[in-house]
């Protein structure tokens, strides 16, 4: 009875023991907001349940384990990467997630293209006020109008389209609100850095009128370089309507009178041509004998 008693008191002690050494042995790597390996236990429509070696299993939704189509990409057996949420030792509960910890591994990846001027690949997902959506496995980047073309287009759709596979360079990170903004258009396509081996100022170049104001008339010097021609340099005689002297696709002959290549502006002038042929017309005209 004596040998029972204590044999039983042996297996307790030797149980939780065993409980104890299984539970700190990875316990202290649980920290919160850390990302861990766990092993996927079960999986079924509504949660998975995965291993981290904690007192109980982390159950995450099953949506998180599902690609764009709905397919799910985990099985039993898998080991996965998880961001440890929150964890309550008393009551042996752990939160985990599988997309936050997903999210944060892509944001490094992100500040590291950023950081070496790299290129990520992404899909247009859809249009929004302002640009596009772009899917970078984990994380939505934002493609701002501006930053789709250097070009002038009537539509963005012109650029990209919904569905399209993208290269684009990150222009700014911002993990707190989970926002990446991204660039399309590439830096030598940069038609600032094209003009600066075809033209300077003093150059006289033919160029297309694209646009009427007010006060003049913007020309197309080249794709995505538009060159301000002011009213005043219109004619040598006062004009009062830049409709009456220029049309919209008209091409004329101008003098590219600035280049400003840090704040992106050009001005043009029809005026300075004329200018310099009125005195050889002038000249012509007084080396003409008179008729007797």
């Amino acid at each position: 009875m004596e040998t029972m008693e204590n044999h039983g008191m042996d297996a307790e002690f030797n149980f939780e023991s065993a409980l104890e050494d299984y539970l700190s042995t990875d316990f202290g790597d649980l920290e919160e907001g850390t990302i861990v390996k766990g092993e996927i236990v079960r999986v079924d429509d509504d949660n998975v349940l995965v291993d981290v070696n904690f007192k109980s299993e982390g159950q995450i939704p099953t949506a998180e384990f599902r690609d764009a189509e709905g397919n799910l990409v985990v099985k039993v057996g898998d080991r996965v990467d998880v961001f440890v949420a929150r964890k309550n030792e008393q009551e042996g509960t752990i939160t985990l997630s599988f997309e936050k910890a997903k999210r944060m591994q892509l944001f490094d990846q992100l500040e590291d293209v950023q950081e070496k001027n790299g290129v990520i690949k992404g899909r247009i997902m859809r249009r929004i006020k302002g640009g596009y959506t772009v899917d970078l496995g984990g994380v939505d980047g934002r493609i701002g109008l501006t930053d789709l073309t250097w070009l002038r287009v009537k539509s963005p759709a012109e650029v990209v389209s919904i569905g399209d596979t993208v290269e684009v360079t990150v222009k700014d990170i911002d993990r707190e609100n989970n926002r990446v903004s991204l660039i399309y258009k590439k830096t030598e396509d940069n038609p600032w850095e094209k003009i600066k081996t075809m033209y300077q100022v003093g150059d006289v170049v033919p160029v297309k009128i694209m646009s009427l104001t007010t006060f003049g008339a913007f020309a197309q010097i080249i794709p995505g370089i538009d060159g301000l021609i002011h009213i005043s340099q219109i004619a040598r005689e006062r004009v009062e309507k830049v409709a009456d002297k220029l049309s919209v696709g008209q091409v004329v002959d101008a003098k590219i009178t600035e280049l400003d290549y840090d704040r992106h502006r050009a001005s043009l002038s029809i005026k300075a041509l004329l200018t310099e042929e009125a005195p050889e017309e002038e000249a012509a005209e007084e080396e003409t004998p008179a008729e007797e």
